[in-house]
């Protein structure tokens, strides 16, 4: 039998209208993470806003009796320069109880990056892993992407693996790569757009599904919610 954790990633204008309801709402629910995106514009429509990762990130840190954890779906390590990014970005957000931090190398799409950076991201983790301590059951590490180079950082430091477009060939080939690491420190997890064929249903593998919300109004949003829990996700 397989587990299937249901996590959200918020649009970006999930901060302008109501949110401290949205947040209550899903502290209510079983919704294990809600993710952030680290893009400058928002990826679901570039006419709409974008909130801003770090100041995202400790808006819902400092929610009263907060239940759902908190993570980075992807943090862009080109981004910023090293310095700014361990001591604004990773080290804060690695002090929070259960964060988990996804990784990646920046996509030219969404980033509207003038200035790439270019830092080495297998230098980055061995930083992070001798300064912090990762666990599948505490503060997570894992990777997006599908290149060589990533997958073998993901064995190398037994990393989770993230998937963002929807393709069972990748995915089994990540799931065979999963299932050979002895102590992840991160999830095997698939972004799925609510909607989207999805091929989970009867998928037996243990696996993080990340559905991305729509920027919505809320009662809209409060359905998108309740139809993920219900499992009421139109399948084929």
């Amino acid at each position: 039998m397989s587990n299937q954790i249901k996590s959200v990633l918020l649009p970006g204008s999930f901060f302008n209208i109501e949110s401290k309801r949205k947040i209550q709402y899903l502290n209510q629910k079983e919704i294990n993470t809600l993710y952030l995106f680290d893009h400058t514009l928002n990826p679901l429509n570039k006419k709409d806003d974008m909130y801003e990762i770090k100041k995202s990130v400790f808006e819902l840190e400092n929610y009263k009796d907060r239940l759902f954890n908190i993570g980075t779906l992807i943090l862009n390590i080109n981004k910023r320069n090293s310095e700014k990014l361990f001591y604004d970005y990773l080290d804060p957000f690695l002090e929070i109880k259960n964060f988990k931090l996804g990784l990646g190398t920046g996509d030219n799409k969404f980033e509207e990056m003038k200035v790439n950076y270019q830092n080495e991201i297998d230098e980055v983790i061995k930083k992070l892993l001798k300064s912090n301590t990762f666990s599948i059951d505490g503060n997570n590490l894992f990777l997006g992407g599908n290149s060589k180079s990533k997958l073998n950082l993901i064995r190398k430091y037994s990393l989770g693996i993230n998937q963002w477009e929807i393709s069972k060939m990748n995915l089994e080939i990540k799931s065979e790569i999963y299932k050979k690491i002895k102590n992840p420190i991160g999830n095997l997890s698939q972004c799925i757009q609510i909607g989207e064929n999805n091929y989970f249903k009867n998928f037996d593998l243990n696996i993080e599904l990340i559905y991305i919300l729509k920027d919505s109004s809320l009662d809209q949003f409060y359905n998108q919610i309740q139809n993920i829990l219900d499992d009421k996700i139109e399948y084929d």
